[in-house]
């Protein structure tokens, strides 16, 4: 009898069932051509006895093998290995012989064909630092969460505005974290802030209507408001955010439906809305009843006492929005936002979130509830906190010691990027191919001009120390190798 104690090794610590583990063993050995097709595999009592399991346990192992297909039973021969073997090799769609189907898409996305094998560092725009969060403690949750709803009877409703648990909590957790005081029905949860404004753009704009943004702005969001048939009018960013008193002239040549704002940390630039400028587009929207849609994915990370709350918490007789997203603080991986806005607008919707996504991730909704509810992730922001101002602080350090009077750096109070203008540009493509050749990845970056300077949103949150030296590196050595002569705006 082949070694089935050394084939089948079982791992008594680990989270998956001895019956899984036993079957995965036998599987490995039969794809390894250790046992053949047509083999008989040991009685329950035997293999039960080798490998020191309880008999059951080799019954579950053997049935979940023969509803995979790798044996057959047979009463009077025992457990037989199959003849036919499973198809591991996926099969193409369609011949090779006809026609591929037209790509209804192709001018509307484009997607690269470049293949990134290697990378070590990826640069992005300023996420999260996964390696930080205690996976353990998520994983543990979700486990229960995940088993105290199959207890429950699935005759429960499924709501398009999220989990009751999350909801609930998110009205404490609003007010205590951003001043926000709202109701249970004016919160609706959703897979990303993103989903947010899509919802929101949808639920107010017609086709035909005004919208303002920011420039340089949010690009998701503007093409948001486009989809949704918007007229979009582009008003400019600077040191203290928006400029409103370009809102206040756009409202008196059309009628204004929604004010796009990133208030907090502005994106791409990192600046925050100043506290006149805050005031002002207060007056303006009460005095022409546009809508603001307040997008503040990141409010979570601050890192002094300087912070503005944000404008939902001080609106009176004001019509907003407000989005938000948990991506931010713990993984871009877990797609779970929320959207406040008055009962009447989370109606609406509801009615048009159930006919593209009848519910979301309800049990990993619970999962998030309980760690706000026990302290969780407020000890995880806390720490995050802390190690973020440390890299930024030391990125900013480093890009001044070796590039200081190449750059214009904004420094924010909180975020997880910084906004960096070059005084002297340089070849976007050039620097991505050397990156590559080095192991790092900066193909999601991007390069803005404005006012005949470039410009690179660079996240820092992400990157460690000794990650922050390559990169700086490698933008020292972008900048002196691949100058451009002449910056011309696209």
């Amino acid at each position: 009898m082949l070694p089935f104690r050394q084939l089948i090794p079982i791992d008594r610590t680990a989270d998956t069932a001895l019956y899984q583990q036993i079957a995965t063993g036998v599987i490995d050995a039969i794809q390894k051509g250790i046992i053949e097709s047509g083999a008989r595999l040991p009685g329950t009592r035997t293999l039960a006895k080798t490998l020191n399991v309880h008999r059951k346990t080799i019954i579950s192992a053997y049935d979940e093998l023969y509803a995979q297909a790798w044996v057959d039973i047979n009463p009077r021969k025992g457990v037989i290995v199959a003849n036919t073997l499973p198809d591991l090799q996926p099969k193409p769609w369609i011949n090779e012989q006809q026609p591929a189907t037209e790509d209804h898409f192709s001018d509307v996305v484009h997607f690269t064909t470049r293949v990134h094998t290697g990378n070590r560092i990826v640069l992005n725009d300023g996420y999260p630092d996964i390696r930080l969060f205690p996976h353990e403690l998520i994983t543990r949750e979700y486990r229960f969460s995940l088993r105290q709803k199959a207890l429950q009877s699935m005759e429960d409703p499924l709501l398009p505005w999220g989990a009751f648990s999350l909801r609930n909590t998110l009205v404490g957790y609003l007010q205590k974290t951003r001043g926000i005081n709202t109701r249970l029905d004016e919160v609706m949860v959703t897979n990303g802030a993103q989903m947010g404004i899509y919802l929101a753009a949808k639920c107010l704009v017609n086709p035909g209507a005004h919208v303002i943004v920011g420039t340089p702005g949010y690009h998701l969001a503007d093409e948001v408001f486009k989809h949704a048939g918007a007229q979009l009018h582009q008003v400019k960013i600077d040191e203290e955010g928006m400029d409103v008193d370009a809102v206040e002239q756009l409202c008196k040549m059309h009628a204004i439906r929604i004010v796009y704002c990133i208030p907090h940390h502005h994106y791409p630039t990192t600046v925050a809305l100043s506290a006149s400028r805050r005031n002002k587009l207060f007056q303006l929207a009460r005095t022409y009843r546009f809508t603001i849609i307040e997008d503040d994915y990141d409010y979570d990370f601050q890192y002094d006492d300087s912070a503005y709350l944000p404008l939902y918490s001080q609106a009176q007789g004001i019509d907003i929005v407000y989005v938000g997203s948990f991506s931010k603080v713990i993984s871009p991986y877990l797609r779970v936002g929320f959207m406040i806005a008055s009962a009447t607008l989370i109606k609406k919707a509801y009615r048009l979130r159930r006919l593209i996504n009848i519910m979301g991730d309800e049990i990993m909704e619970n999962t998030l509830a309980t760690l706000i509810n026990n302290g969780e992730l407020s000890r995880h922001i806390k720490k995050a906190t802390k190690i973020y101002r440390e890299r930024r602080d030391y990125l900013i350090h480093q890009l001044k010691e070796k590039l200081g009077n190449q750059l214009a750096i904004n420094t924010p109070n909180g975020n997880m990027a910084l906004w960096i203008g070059f005084r002297t540009p340089f070849s976007l493509d050039h620097a991505t191919a050397l990156a590559s050749y080095k192991g790092i990845n900066m193909n999601g970056m991007a390069l803005t001009f404005q006012h005949q300077q470039q410009g690179m949103r660079l996240g820092f949150a992400s990157l460690n120390k000794e990650e922050i030296d390559e990169v700086v590196a490698l933008l020292k050595q972008a900048v002196l190798t691949y100058p451009l002569q002449k910056i011309s705006a696209p």
